[in-house]
């Protein structure tokens, strides 16, 4: 240091001391460093410091930027360059778990359109894929994100999403899958429907209109007390216990042509019966009917053919079968009972 220029009197000496000062570095103030917890996205998680440092000060991390579900120590280490102390620092980094759902807007009623499969396409929040299960893989079987179709009843598919280690399980999701019968209730007459249990195969039936049970309704026939006019369908049972629904039948009253009936049936023997055709006359040109036993052996032919034929009942009890057969091939038959 330079002593500068003092001038003193006569009466006084000049004596210089020597001496040091020191700057000595500062403690950094206003830095903190927090802990912070996020929920998992996908996206890098990471902690920083508050506070602004000062000129000359830098900061660095370590075990910081994170993506997984956990608990992570973060370092953070304060250099202070010339000035300021060294620092270091530590935050705890919590990743956790996201929620995830599945929406599944499907409707799983087949059968009436001759599928054989169906993409399923329920989906997850998470964008993770759904696995399916079938309850009852005689109906149905799962084959990826689709049902391969067997025989017809009910079957649960159920819709979930396997375990990940970043998400908290969502809720399954299930859906009855309804395969129907097809083309197995068919109408007889105006008024009457029949299931076709050819195969001796089913024990109950439940018959609905316009989706509601029809009380009493509970045989392979079904007589209505006025023209059929609806959507017709059976709830049945097999032999085996299993429950399956028809496809639905929609009738419009007075469409129906075709179908023959005997009434009354029984009949008794040496009276007379009538024998009903519901078709016009125009196509009854051409047509004859055969009345044959049991056993096939003929009993009576009728060539001159209307909507309604009277004719003598067998004297001989016993079924006999009535066919009517029409010009262009077609062939409908009843049975008739003399007793």
């Amino acid at each position: 240091m330079n002593q500068g220029t003092l001038l003193a009197s006569t009466n006084y000496d000049f004596t210089y001391q020597k001496a040091d000062f020191e700057i000595t570095k500062a403690t950094i103030a206003g830095i903190t460093f927090s802990n912070d917890s996020f929920v998992y996205d996908g996206s890098v998680k990471s902690l920083s410091i508050a506070g602004t440092p000062p000129t000359g000060v830098s900061v660095s991390y370590v075990g910081n930027n994170k993506t997984e579900v956990g608990n992570y120590t973060v370092t953070a280490t304060i250099n202070g360059g010339n000035n300021y102390e060294n620092n270091t620092l530590t935050a705890l980094l919590e990743i956790t778990k996201a929620t995830q759902s599945i929406s599944w807007d499907q409707t799983l009623t087949v059968g009436c359109d001759g599928v054989t499969t169906i993409q399923l396409t329920a989906k997850s929040s998470s964008g993770l894929p759904i696995v399916y299960h079938s309850s009852n893989e005689s109906v149905a079987k799962i084959s990826g994100n689709e049902v391969v179709l067997f025989s017809s009843g009910y079957t649960e598919i159920t819709a979930s999403i396997a375990s990940n280690p970043n998400f908290i399980d969502a809720a399954t999701v299930s859906k009855v899958l309804n395969h129907k019968l097809t083309g197995m209730v068919k109408q007889k007459w105006d008024d009457v429907l029949i299931f076709d249990n050819s195969s001796d195969e089913f024990v109950n039936w439940q018959w609905y209109k316009d989706g509601q049970a029809i009380v009493g309704a509970q045989g392979q026939y079904y007589t209505s007390p006025t023209p059929l006019n609806g959507s017709y369908m059976v709830v049945v049972k097999d032999k085996n216990g299993n429950t399956m629904e028809t496809c639905p039948l929609v009738i419009v009253a007075g469409q129906h042509k075709g179908g023959v009936k005997v009434i009354p049936n029984p009949a008794r023997q040496g009276t007379t019966f009538t024998i009903k055709a519901d078709y016009p006359s125009e196509e009854l040109k051409g047509a004859k009917i055969m009345i044959t036993d049991i056993t096939g052996k003929l009993y009576k032919e009728i060539n001159q053919v209307s909507p309604e034929v009277v004719t003598q009942v067998p004297m001989v009890p016993g079924v006999y079968i009535i066919y009517l057969f029409l010009e262009n091939g077609k062939r409908e038959s009843v049975k008739l009972l003399v007793n």
